[in-house]
């Protein structure tokens, strides 16, 4: 591992014990970064380790405990890191975090880690055709490479090695990554909001507080969302991020 981003993410994780919720895919190279830095690493996921498979052996041969019970009620470690899929309000992982444990995610160190140039894309409908077409454009344009990934695609955190200062990442976000994220990516579009997840999300105030979360944090430098749609145009009003709005309507 380069020693610049070895030495970001031990000051990202600070010596805490870690909880990854869920071996996915995008957590795979997550547990292998921080077995690296040797770290304390417990796995929490319904499936068995038999059933997770090859990784699961891999992970154990390094070290990694697995509890996989999937309820997540004893979580003992410092830094939980949470798959989207999970929910924050989960009673052992509110436990935790009264106990002084800090909830985090791939995408959040993903932010910290990356020299790229980051583009975020969320909305209610329309995200994936615009985040395809925004990493074709980035491209076909001169400069560095572009990387295309978050909720399509492949993993980009294990990536950010191979990633410079001229290049894109693009970025899909789904309302499930964007709950607890404090960062935010460099250049940031929203589609539209409508409901949506509902089935998953308390209601339609939790999930306009989530695609907030997009822009609400820490290094958002542009904003370009729908004008003709209600609730992204009061979501935006009145912010100190430079705004770009577009329309199919003339204002």
């Amino acid at each position: 591992m380069p020693l610049r981003r070895e030495n970001l993410i031990k000051e990202f994780v600070r010596g805490r014990s870690c909880a990854v919720l869920g071996l996915g895919v995008s957590n795979i190279p997550l547990v292998d970064m921080l077995c690296d830095i040797g770290v304390c690493v417990t796995v929490y996921d319904k499936k068995s380790a038999d059933e997770l498979g090859v990784d699961a052996s891999r992970f154990a041969s390094r070290g990694v405990r697995f509890v996989c019970d999937g309820n997540f009620e004893n979580i003992e470690e410092q830094l939980i890191f949470r798959s989207p899929g999970i929910r924050p309000d989960k009673k052992g992982i509110e436990r935790a975090i009264d106990g002084g444990a800090e909830l985090t995610s791939e995408m959040e160190l993903f932010l910290k880690l990356v020299p790229a140039r980051t583009f975020g894309i969320t909305g209610s409908d329309g995200k994936t055709t615009t985040t395809t077409l925004t990493g074709k454009f980035l491209g076909a344009a001169d400069g560095g490479k572009t990387y295309v990934g978050g909720n399509i695609g492949e993993p980009l955190l294990d990536k950010c090695q191979n990633m410079s200062a001229s290049d894109n990442a693009v970025l899909e976000l789904s309302s499930f990554q964007l709950m607890n994220l404090c960062d935010s990516p460099e250049y940031v579009a929203i589609t539209n909001v409508s409901p949506n997840h509902l089935d998953w999300h308390t209601g339609m105030d939790e999930y306009i507080a989530a695609k907030r979360h997009i822009f609400e944090g820490a290094g958002a430098e542009r904003l370009v969302t729908n004008r003709d749609c209600a609730l992204t145009y009061e979501m935006v009003r009145g912010l100190d991020v430079p705004l770009t709005l577009f329309s199919s309507k003339l204002h």
